[in-house]
């Protein structure tokens, strides 16, 4: 079945010298397979990876109407038939994990363990973790960590299922593919010319740089009350926050965990060369959120090496 499915990935290099009546045998076996995947015993072994593979072989014949019009609608259907199949394995293997009444704990040393073997059953179990807020390593738990949140991200983005909340909730697992190709050019543009090297080729790790930016960029206030919170004992993650930060995701994670604020906050206080970071605009975003009452009421404040303008005036200069 996996011939057949990467044979309809690139197809059209094959197709040069396939017949009508060729074209038509490939689809009635293709179809064959999908529904062989969907209803059979193989389905719990080969599925989801298969269906990652059919997703992106429906992605290619879309993009190529000359070829799925020659083929008819028989592979797609087959195609369709598999990426169903896994998008529900997955589906089953959350509600089935929700049921156990595992808690968060016991998920991830299950996953640790290798309990949880097929992807779909990996997926299932971290959409879970993520709803519970709890996808960073619990106390006491070994061996459970970004390999097996990378896993689950694989699976979900194969299968187009819900990947984005999925990404608010723990930005750190993005990767280049995640973003639109001119989105992501145009981020390690700005990373070159602000550190001076306009017109150079990007290293690996200002595409990294990059990625991290805008996986951070995605995220609303809202969506921090549905984030893993424990993110922010790493500080890149605070200073990536801090980057995006407006007055409502300062004030929004301020309700739920005055603790994390208060992380964030001590760490501004210590690390000037992130304000000095900030644009124009963003200084004075924050400077104004900052002297509001509703900031100061929630306890923030302006780190004490930027000096407050006077009233109706700018920031003075600094004194010879």
């Amino acid at each position: 079945f996996l011939v057949f499915l990467w044979a309809s990935i690139f197809l059209t290099r094959k197709a040069a010298g396939m017949g009508a009546e060729a074209a038509l045998t490939f689809g009635k076996k293709l179809a064959g397979v999908g529904l062989g995947l969907g209803t059979g015993l193989i389905a719990r072994r080969a599925l989801p990876a298969a269906g990652r593979i059919a997703t992106k072989a429906l992605g290619g014949l879309g993009r190529r109407p000359a070829l799925q019009a020659m083929l008819g609608r028989i592979p797609t259907r087959g195609l369709q038939q598999i990426t169903r199949a896994s998008r529900q394995q997955v589906v089953d293997a959350e509600a089935r994990i929700s049921r156990m009444g595992m808690t968060s704990a016991e998920i991830q040393q299950a996953l640790a363990s290798r309990q949880f073997r097929n992807a779909a059953d990996v997926a299932g179990a971290v959409r879970v973790l993520q709803k519970n807020r709890d996808l960073t390593p619990q106390p006491g738990v070994a061996g459970y960590g970004d390999t097996h949140l990378r896993q689950a991200a694989d699976t979900l983005r194969g299968l187009n299922l819900d990947f984005v909340p999925f990404l608010r909730a723990n930005p750190t697992i993005a990767n280049r593919a995640d973003f639109p190709a001119d989105v992501f050019d145009r981020e390690t543009r700005r990373i070159l010319d602000a550190s001076g090297r306009t017109g150079q080729n990007p290293t690996p790790d200002d595409e990294q740089e990059a990625v991290r930016r805008l996986a951070w960029q995605r995220i609303r206030p809202q969506d921090l009350e549905t984030m893993d919170l424990e993110l922010f004992a790493n500080e890149d993650a605070k200073r990536m926050f801090l980057e995006i930060a407006s007055g409502d995701h300062l004030s929004r994670l301020a309700r739920l965990n005055p603790r994390t604020a208060q992380s964030i906050q001590a760490y501004l206080d210590t690390h000037e060369p992130v304000w000095d970071g900030f644009d124009t605009v963003k200084k004075q975003a924050m400077e104004k959120y900052f002297a509001s009452n509703a900031g100061q009421e929630l306890g923030w404040h302006l780190p004490p090496y930027v000096r407050t303008p006077p009233p109706g005036g700018t920031t003075p200069p600094p004194t010879p």
